[in-house]
């Protein structure tokens, strides 16, 4: 009974202190997609660097230790070359529940999509980075910064 003991508790403070891998997280359904996703190819007009945004990107949120705190996933619906369709989804943590959002955003003259929630609590940026999606949520919160990938 004690090494069944010592290894539930082994495996819950290595989940706690080193995460869980993002695609790993994804793939088992911990940040959830609306079942009426749908991407459209950007157009040739669109400059390379905001189409190579077109598409899913995953990747989980971390703490300023690098605590794991959340999977993330982007999925680029629409983009053109000054608005993009972001649907935006996050698990769920023990504070609360995850879920997904339809956002639009704008793309300002870097490449960098912008968008704020709806509620008015945080803005979120993101912009593509070598083959990285650098995302930034800002809120009443505090800052959280994650690297999505394909």
């Amino acid at each position: 009974m004690g090494k069944i003991i010592f290894v539930i508790l082994t495996l819950a403070v290595t989940v706690c202190f080193f995460g869980v891998n993002p695609a790993t997280a994804a793939n088992a359904g911990w940040s959830p997609l609306p079942k009426d996703l749908n991407v459209v190819t950007p157009g040739p007009e669109v400059p390379p660097k905001v189409a190579a945004l077109s598409g899913q990107w995953v990747g989980s949120f971390t703490n300023r230790r690098g605590f794991y705190l959340r999977n993330v996933q982007v999925v680029f619906e629409k983009v053109d070359s000054t608005q993009c369709t972001v649907v935006y989804s996050v698990s769920s943590t023990l504070e609360e529940p995850g879920g997904y959002w339809r956002w639009q955003g704008t793309i300002d003259e870097e490449g960098r999509c912008v968008f704020k929630s709806p509620s008015g609590k945080g803005r979120v940026e993101m912009i593509l980075v070598g083959t990285e999606l650098h995302l930034r949520w800002i809120g009443s919160e505090g800052q959280f910064d994650s690297i999505l990938s394909r």
